[in-house]
């Protein structure tokens, strides 16, 4: 439970204020509506702030996780009868982080002295260069900016989880990796040239298992450092290829190519420009925009190229569909369910339902992909070990 402050006039017209317990702040705004009380203020308890807090560099850096609870935040309030000068007042004091409070406060400052809220917010590179700036803008002339904020904030926390479960799903075999490459260089660098020496000592002939080993290690240690250049060289191609804008376009073209991996990206990324396309149509924003802000969030370049090519496409007369209807791009589901849209008239309906599924099917091959790479992983590294006891002891036992 979280505990919040909160200033409200009761149904005698009375001042209220005081301190309570709830689960979030939504949880906390419907409990005081439930009293019937009109809120002014509701905000997180503020404690006394240590002077390491100051002194940690990360409070003066504001990464997409802040934004998604401030959005969260501003939503309720406004959402609970609180205006925008008032609610953007209550952010610059409740925000946890120096950067926030700044933010919040400059933001306060412009729209004290009539800028729009969408126009204040472009300031800030992450919002300046996403699609939140023009979301926001709608919701201004709408008169549904709490929605639309909480909107946001809800879009953005599951590509956070998502891309935490895909980061989590990839670094696993690599760290499971690392750890059998150094237990593998304690044994060829180490055991083994002092079983050598042990099996000498005795004077016992070598079994076949024992002696593969040996030749194994004496191998690797014999052209580890050619394995070391062979490996350096390919990182550099590597980012060399990277840095390069068509190098970095056949990279991620291939990306999408790679068994099961390129599968699972090419899912993430139906999904998540099902969600993005979706949310824009269906807050009327112009299909030629959509494409564009579409491009904008995707990371993948030659993805970036199909939807950029599509807008280009779009303005000469071309369907939708047909222009985004390549070979290792987006789920040829997707595309399908695009084009009925386009013919019924509801495509950001389809789409909407279109980012769940996807969503969900991309759940779980992540979870199978995990389940995979740990068996696998788990496989090989007892079988090493297995393989190593077994060398050395049918030599000793023989």
């Amino acid at each position: 439970m979280i505990e919040f402050d909160y200033s409200a006039l009761d149904s005698f017209g009375e001042d209220q204020e005081g301190r309570l317990e709830a689960e979030n702040l939504l949880e906390a705004s419907k409990i005081l509506k439930e009293r019937k009380w009109i809120v002014r203020s509701l905000e997180e308890a503020k404690y006394e702030i240590s002077l390491l807090s100051y002194l940690n560099p990360m409070t003066y850096i504001l990464k997409s996780r802040d934004f998604e609870v401030a959005f969260a935040q501003l939503s309720t309030l406004m959402s609970s009868g609180v205006n925008l000068s008032s609610a953007l007042k209550t952010m610059s004091t409740i925000s946890l982080k120096q950067a926030g409070r700044n933010l919040w406060q400059d933001v306060y400052t412009q729209v004290q002295t009539g800028k729009s809220l969408s126009e204040s917010l472009k300031s800030h590179p992450k919002i300046k260069k996403s699609m939140f700036a023009n979301l926001i803008k709608i919701g201004e002339e709408t008169g549904e900016l709490d929605r639309l904020l909480m909107t946001i904030a809800l879009g953005m926390e599951r590509n956070r989880i998502i891309k935490s479960k895909i980061l989590t799903a990839l670094l696993y075999p690599m760290f499971v990796f690392v750890i059998a490459l150094s237990a593998a260089g304690v044994a060829v660098f180490y055991l083994i040239p002092k079983l050598k020496v042990m099996i000498a000592a005795m004077g016992r002939d070598l079994h076949p298992a024992t002696q593969a080993l040996i030749d194994f290690a004496d191998f690797l240690e014999k052209y580890s450092i050619y394995f070391l250049l062979l490996f350096f060289i390919s990182a550099i191609i590597f980012i060399c290829t990277y840095i390069n804008k068509n190098g970095r376009i056949f990279l991620d073209r291939i990306t999408l190519k790679i068994p099961i991996i390129g599968n699972m990206f090419r899912i993430y990324f139906s999904a998540e420009f099902a969600r993005n396309f979706a949310l824009l149509i269906g807050s009327g924003v112009k299909l030629t925009e959509s494409l564009q802000h579409c491009a904008g969030t995707i990371w993948n370049t030659y993805l970036k190229g199909v939807l950029r090519r599509a807008r280009n496409n779009i303005i000469n007369g071309a369907p939708l569909t047909e222009t985004i209807s390549c070979r290792h791009a987006f789920s040829p589901l997707l595309i399908s369910m695009a084009s009925v849209g386009e013919k019924t008239g509801s495509i950001d309906k389809l789409l909407e339902d279109q980012a769940k599924y996807h969503y969900e099917i991309l759940d779980k091959y992540i979870n199978q992909f995990s389940s995979l790479i740990s068996f696998v992983m788990i496989l090989l590294v007892a079988g090493t070990i297995a393989f190593v006891f077994a060398a050395i002891l049918l030599t000793y036992f023989s």
